[in-house]
């Protein structure tokens, strides 16, 4: 093997490495742009989910049969019902109403 055998090949390693980098770029250049589109509808996407929570807060402060008033009712409802089934450290009584 030459010296011109071995500058030919060197060229052409020189040549497919730039054509390699070029292509990888192009890759690169491909990914980032899919990545920046999921980005956008990923924003997009929780401003509207946002704007939801945001009214459906809104709304429920305001119906008095919401799921926050039913909610504290519950916890009213089971305070009182602890409140009244409790005998001294932490024991169940008998239930009020029995079921037949």
């Amino acid at each position: 093997m030459g010296l011109w055998d071995s500058l030919l090949n060197w060229l052409s390693r020189i040549w497919a490495n730039r054509q390699s980098t070029a292509r990888s770029k192009e890759r690169k250049m491909k990914y980032i742009a899919e990545l920046e589109r999921k980005v956008k509808t990923l924003q997009t996407e929780a401003t509207s989910l946002s704007a939801q929570l945001t009214l459906l807060q809104a709304n429920d402060h305001q119906v008095p049969g919401s799921s926050r008033a039913q909610r504290g009712a519950a916890a009213c409802a089971m305070q009182g019902w602890h409140a009244q089934h409790l005998i001294g450290y932490g024991e169940v009584g008998e239930p009020i109403i029995k079921v037949q």
